[in-house]
């Protein structure tokens, strides 16, 4: 990938600065951790690896892994967006598509023992934004005070929240969910599918992830805090956001919600942009409809050449 991504002045509110991840190969700052891990995986000889995701982690795993020769089963939800479901496009890919992805790429992993790279339960996915941290120290002007990023499994946030408080003191990292799908920063608010949430921000990202709370020590000890963001400010600032010619995720408009809230109390906010339309490339792997997290598990094994033990 192309790094570091820009830093430049919105021209839909001059008070922000965007971190321009939105310009990555795929769109997405999830190229980061994909790379990462997947140079890792085949470091360690993997055959194959497996994730579940609702688009754009999905499209970085397919295209990495095409990049270093190794399979990747990617599990997503039959309600991905059609958009994003033609860029998973790597050679090396096949598609499971199971209203069970998560536990899909779970079952498969624990089966045929194959790394599931999903960034709420893999540490390497960390690992792999801490250099978009660095490029954030590097790059900030000396008076910016705040960071605002989107929280799903929580892994990117953890990487900022964690080297910014070591290498940019005073620097404080917020950190946004949607409504309706809250856990992090609302630890006891329901999960409601059928709440604004729905059009908003995270619906089909993780519901619980187990690094909430290590995500928000690391956040509260920058000084930052959670905030929920409904669909109506999400889709206000995807409107503001098309004056900057910045077409990008609801997660990315929900950050650019909240950093308008925070400039207005007088902070001044650095937000990540991500999640524009990834290009594809016109190749369309093999796709599998599963009902279920066991429906494609023989499948794909014989797929692979992996015996099924038991």
């Amino acid at each position: 990938m192309r790094t570091p991504t820009p830093l430049e002045r919105s021209v839909a509110d001059p008070r922000l600065w965007l971190k321009r991840e939105d310009l990555d190969p795929s769109g997405s700052h999830k190229d980061r951790a994909a790379e990462h891990q997947l140079a890792l995986a085949a470091a360690r000889g993997e055959r194959a690896v497996t994730i579940s995701s609702s688009g754009n982690a999905a499209i970085a795993t397919s295209r990495a892994a095409e990049a270093v020769g190794i399979r990747a089963i990617v599990y997503v939800h039959p309600a991905t967006d059609p958009a994003k479901l033609i860029a998973i496009d790597g050679a090396t890919t096949t598609i499971v598509v199971t209203e069970r992805a998560i536990n899909g790429a779970k079952l498969l992993a624990r089966a045929l023992h194959v790394p599931n790279l999903r960034a709420s339960t893999n540490d390497d996915a960390v690992d792999g934004y801490v250099p978009l941290a660095g490029e954030l120290a590097a790059q900030l002007e000396p008076d910016v005070d705040t960071v605002v990023v989107f929280a799903t499994s929580g892994a990117t946030a953890l990487a900022l929240a964690r080297e910014l408080h070591e290498s940019r003191p005073g620097v404080e990292v917020h950190v946004v969910q949607g409504e309706g799908n809250a856990a992090i920063v609302e630890p006891d608010a329901a999960i409601d599918d059928a709440s604004a949430h729905g059009a908003a921000a995270g619906r089909l990202g993780v519901r619980r992830s187990r690094r909430a709370r290590d995500l928000m020590r690391a956040v509260e000890a920058t000084g930052g805090a959670g905030h929920v963001v409904s669909a109506a400010d999400v889709a206000a600032a995807r409107a503001q956001l098309r004056r900057d010619d910045i077409d990008v995720s609801e997660e990315s408009a929900a950050n650019f919600a909240i950093a308008r809230q925070l400039a207005n109390a007088g902070r001044t906010v650095c937000c990540i942009i991500s999640g524009a339309p990834a290009r594809a490339s016109g190749h369309q792997p093999p796709r599998i409809i599963a009902a279920d997290e066991h429906d494609a598990l023989e499948t794909v094994a014989g797929m692979l050449g992996f015996e099924l033990e038991g």
